[in-house]
């Protein structure tokens, strides 16, 4: 009796400190999208090339008549609430050797290598502050080659395509230039272009191309762009210049634009459904936006974006719960999105683990998505919830789902891993998850 007394208080004393780990795991977004806590080191942005770093996917190719004076350039600031920047490393090879970047006091940093050609690359960057902490460093590995391919002329070809149409308001000639996937919805786009005629006089545009690149999503372009324009409403003269991004797809009928960034300079009356992201360069400067009246005005770049984007708050991370024999009960563990943790108290469950499903709670139903990860996941739809749970895990490996709250609220989930653990006739699983949720109320991710 004295054994088995003692081994439930070893079986108490482990649950406990598992549940403490778990309830603390909630973890960060990713650095590029969502932000960092306090005590992380948070990364502003990152450029190779003047391209954005999280655009370029884990595989990049460069080409050679782009690189300037024949080197590959990163480009980042870097900073935290709590200490400062003390240096900064890169590794072309894998983590087998590093080498210092340039970092300034503001933690700007500046890494230049001159690649060879056909040569791989493997890359990532380590960012740590004077406490001895580090960035998420996995996070920026890539893998880069440099090509021969004269991939500009084309870009080139294309971007003066949709200009020349834009400048002289042909919606049907601008369109053929976009891809038919457009991020953004290309019916989203043409309705913005056709609306940006009816505001816009007097449309010119000029751009220079600072780089090219081809990542997972397609060949990236990152451009220097000027423009002016006359409001049709007031007649007053407004002109603003800055960098943005494009990414393209080649296909049999040439490159066909699959998503802009902010600022834009196409499709500038419905900037939160056209552009999929912003790109923040230390040369914004005060930029056109159309508000939510319809009026064309100049902003200073942080309040044009929130303005043009509509910003909102997304939280975010990672969640586990587990499903397991417990003395003469069961462990059963379930999230509160609200709360942002793993509760144990059936009131308070969104979803829980119910052996080899994950089922929702409180009011809470699911419907899976299209999506093959969740960070693609822009908006989610209103209407079409119907799931009360989802199973078996073990088969839905990488799905997304989204989960209309008890409360109105908006989720979405993916499902990461599974584990049965059952060792005879008592079930014992646990299953991982990557979330998204919207405080708000709002659909939009």
């Amino acid at each position: 009796m004295r054994r088995l007394r003692l081994s439930k208080l070893l079986i108490v004393t482990l649950f406990i400190i598992c549940h403490i780990l778990i309830s603390q795991s909630k973890s960060e977004a990713k650095w590029w999208i969502f932000g960092a806590s306090e005590d992380e080191i948070t990364i502003k942005y990152i450029y190779l090339n003047n391209i954005s770093y999280e655009e370029l996917g884990q595989k990049v190719t460069l080409f050679r008549d782009n690189l300037p004076d024949g080197n590959a350039v990163i480009k980042g600031k870097a900073t935290v609430k709590t200490g400062t920047i003390a240096s900064v490393r890169v590794t072309l090879n894998n983590k087998e050797t590093w080498q210092d970047a340039t970092l300034s006091e503001d933690g700007a940093f500046e890494f230049r290598f001159r690649p060879e050609l056909n040569k791989n690359y493997v890359v990532f960057i380590e960012i740590m502050d004077t406490r001895g902490k580090t960035n998420d460093i996995e996070a920026t590995r890539k893998e880069i080659t440099v090509s021969e391919r004269n991939i500009t002329a084309m870009v080139k070809e294309a971007l003066e395509g949709m200009a020349e149409a834009y400048r002289r308001e042909d919606a049907g000639k601008f369109m053929s230039y976009v891809a038919e996937d457009f991020a953004g919805d290309a019916v989203n786009l043409d309705r913005a272009i056709r609306k940006d005629f009816s505001l816009f006089d007097n449309i010119d545009m000029r751009f220079t191309i600072n780089n090219v690149a081809s990542g997972g999503k397609g060949i990236v372009v990152s451009i220097n762009f000027s423009r002016s324009l006359v409001s049709s409403r007031t007649g007053k003269l407004l002109s603003d210049k800055g960098m943005t991004e494009f990414v393209f797809k080649l296909g049999e009928g040439g490159l066909k634009v699959y998503s802009m960034k902010f600022p834009l300079i196409f499709g500038l009356s419905d900037a939160s459904n056209v552009a999929t992201g912003v790109v923040q360069s230390p040369s914004n400067e005060p930029t056109i936006v159309v508000d939510d009246s319809g009026n064309v005005v100049k902003e200073p770049f942080d309040e044009a974006v929130k303005t043009a984007m509509e910003e909102f708050t997304v939280e975010s991370g990672t969640f586990t719960l587990r499903f397991k024999p417990y003395g003469l009960g069961v462990l059963q563990e379930g999230f509160n999105f609200d709360m942002g943790k793993v509760v144990t108290s059936l009131g308070e469950y969104d979803v829980y683990l119910s052996g080899h499903q994950l089922a929702g709670f409180n009011g809470a139903k699911l419907q899976q998505l299209s999506f093959t990860n969740i960070n693609d996941v822009k908006e989610v739809p209103e209407t079409g919830y119907t799931l009360n749970y989802i199973q078996p895990l073990s088969s839905l490996l990488n799905k997304v789902y989204a989960i209309k709250l008890g409360n109105g609220k908006y989720a979405v989930i993916q499902v990461i891993s599974f584990q049965d653990n059952s060792g005879g006739f008592l079930t014992d699983t646990q299953a991982s998850f990557k979330y998204k949720y919207q405080p708000d109320g709002s659909r939009r991710f």
